[in-house]
């Protein structure tokens, strides 16, 4: 089944809810000084990602091929590099976020008395949502900042530069033309479900980027009952309140 009919009503609140949270990380991104710790590394990062994205959406006629390619190739690089810095934080701190995670969900009246093997399984499953949010967040931030649809040759050479099974570049490049190009590119969608149905957690990222177009943008009845019947999308499954608040500006 398709997600609700009234894409204007669906994009209004998506609005809302992206306006507010970009309040949050513009306070949260400004880069500031003694930026060799990580968090302001990365909000130097997503900085220069917003600048060079604004360079190439603002002038896509004047720049020349070469200049264009270079500003895309390297935009998807920094936000790649980093996506790595974020995992690799969460990787380096998994036990004590865990720990953390296990001692405030013991404080709930549903963990009260379970085992802590359930308990520790919870938690598990928190730290991995939270390195999915970081994938498909940056994916995004990528998409938000770079995308135009006047650049479609731009991101089809950056495609090939990184090559077809380059699984991260193939996502931006979904992301993108999800985003900005107004249809889902079928064969993408098809292709890349094909690669990653055994890849649980990217696999994800993947389906929530395809319903979350069926609930933002108006889409061909057959278009939207094949996508939905090829990720198993169901109303419970489709983006929701929760899932479109988190996304980044």
């Amino acid at each position: 089944m398709a997600p609700p009919d009234d894409i204007a009503k669906n994009r209004e609140e998506f609005r809302q809810r992206q306006d507010e949270f970009s309040e949050e990380v513009e306070q949260r991104d400004t880069p500031r000084s003694g930026a060799n710790q990580p968090g302001p590394r990365m909000a130097l990062a997503f900085w220069s990602l917003q600048i060079m994205g604004q360079v190439l959406r603002n002038f896509p006629t004047d720049l020349l091929g070469d200049l264009k390619l270079r500003l895309a190739r390297e935009s998807y690089q920094v936000g790649l590099r980093t996506l790595r810095m974020f995992l690799t934080a969460i990787e380096a701190n998994v036990e004590n976020m865990r720990d953390e995670i296990m001692r405030h969900l013991k404080k709930h009246q549903s963990y009260l008395h379970r085992d802590d093997s359930e308990v520790r399984k919870a938690a598990d499953k928190t730290v991995a949502g939270l390195a999915q949010f970081c994938i498909y967040g940056t994916i995004k931030r990528i998409s938000f900042s770079v995308g135009l649809e006047d650049l479609r040759e731009t991101y089809d050479a950056v495609r090939k530069m990184f090559g077809e099974g380059h699984m991260p570049t193939r996502l931006i490049d979904l992301s993108i033309k999800l985003d900005h190009f107004g249809k889902i590119p079928e064969a993408d969608a098809i292709d890349l479900e094909n690669r990653l149905r055994t890849n649980t957690a990217i696999y994800t990222i993947l389906r929530i980027l395809i319903a979350e177009h069926l609930y933002l943008f108006p889409c061909n009845f057959k278009v939207k009952q094949r996508m939905a019947q090829l990720f198993g999308l169901q109303p419970a499954a489709l983006v929701g309140e929760k899932k479109v608040k988190a996304l980044p500006a």
